[in-house]
């Protein structure tokens, strides 16, 4: 289903028809949660190699559990200044959970660049085969942050790392401008520009972004392997996210190789438009979703062959959103649907495959 065959009546016949009142709450995608099983190679990779800051560090004095905060600084826009385009200057973190049990991991993460030729160069010459990099004030910051952090880990001065790519830039067999490298547990981190191109869609170019914005964490992909024992279509899962999550259709891919299709998802200002699930930004005033933090990547198989819906217990990820009031929203959602997975203590919610949502209070 392209971008151009979905209508308003697409999800008004669906599972999850009534819109909520998340519109109204000032609604923004706030992070990613990884649950990983050694936080300080994580750490190495995401602060030392990836360039993510370290925000800050919580202890839970129940379970011992340790979680970091991350996230990209981002740099001031002339092209794109945040008064119009308000979700612009809202940082999107990366949550570092520790963790000892088996979780099912995420689809991918993905962070976007101005220029990844020279990014990958950079990359590659510096950390290709093992390398030995200094943490010595990565250390001194963990410490500061939190003096019980090294209580749970050993502290190195230098720490080995061996870089791996599933698909180093410009490979034969890799789409031209997109490389993947392998991030710690396997997960798969890809790498694309977000300067000097525009969007693929034919019914509405996106501007081109000409000023280098820093390293953005871009998006999250999840996968939708839905079966034929299914009650619901990919329909109802976009309509869950438009109507309950109040998210927006930001753009739509096919891969007709490979038989799937991408559908991006997030947050916009809301506009004068008929179509409350997809923004047309005629004014070019948005930053285009390459250059955005915090959208959603729903990978949908067209066959279900092979293929069998997640919904473990344990899932090695979750996503937290920002209202204005959780109370409120949870209540709505839980008003208009009792198909919907509320938990009212931990003020989650969970998609029809069972990926967590978190709603906090801004």
């Amino acid at each position: 289903m392209s971008l151009q065959e979905l209508t308003c009546s697409s999800f008004e016949q669906s599972l999850y028809n009534k819109q909520t009142c998340l519109s109204s709450l000032s609604p923004h995608a706030s992070s990613t949660t990884l649950h990983v099983r050694d936080l300080y190679e994580n750490l190495v990779f995401y602060h030392l190699i990836l360039n993510f800051e370290i925000i800050s560090i919580f202890i839970d004095e129940k379970t011992s559990e340790i979680s970091v905060e991350l996230q990209q600084r981002s740099n001031t826009s002339n092209q794109f200044p945040t008064e119009k385009d308000p979700m612009h200057g809202i940082p999107y973190k990366l949550i570092l959970k520790d963790t000892a049990s088996n979780n099912v991991s995420i689809g991918h993460l993905c962070v976007s660049v101005y220029d990844v030729d020279s990014y990958y160069q950079g990359l590659s010459s510096k950390y290709d085969n093992m390398t030995t990099i200094d943490t010595e004030s990565m250390n001194a910051q963990l410490e500061k942050l939190n003096k019980d952090f090294f209580l749970k880990y050993k502290k190195f001065s230098n720490y080995k790392y061996d870089l791996e790519y599933y698909n180093r830039l410009n490979d034969e067999n890799s789409k031209p401008g997109i490389f993947f490298l392998k991030g710690p547990d396997g997960v798969p981190i890809e790498i694309y520009k977000y300067g000097h191109r525009k969007n693929s869609l034919t019914k509405d170019k996106e501007v081109e972004v000409v000023e280098d914005l820093g390293i953005k964490f871009n998006h999250s992909m999840i996968d939708f392997m839905l079966t034929s024992g299914d009650k619901c279509l990919m329909v109802d899962v976009l309509a869950f996210y438009v109507n309950i999550l109040g998210m927006k259709v930001l753009d739509v891919k096919h891969n007709k190789s490979d038989k799937f299709s991408l559908y991006f998802m997030g947050y916009l200002p809301d506009v004068n438009t008929t179509a409350k699930w997809w923004v047309e930004d005629k004014e070019k005033m948005y930053l285009p979703r390459r250059a955005r933090e915090g959208y959603l990547q729903l990978r949908y198989y067209w066959s279900p062959d092979g293929f069998v819906s997640k919904r473990p217990d344990h899932l090695g990820y979750s996503f937290e959103i920002r209202v204005d009031s959780n109370t409120d929203y949870l209540e709505d959602v839980s008003a208009k649907y009792n198909n919907v997975y509320i938990d009212f203590e931990d003020k989650t919610i969970k998609d029809p495959i069972g990926n967590i949502f978190k709603i906090r209070d801004n």
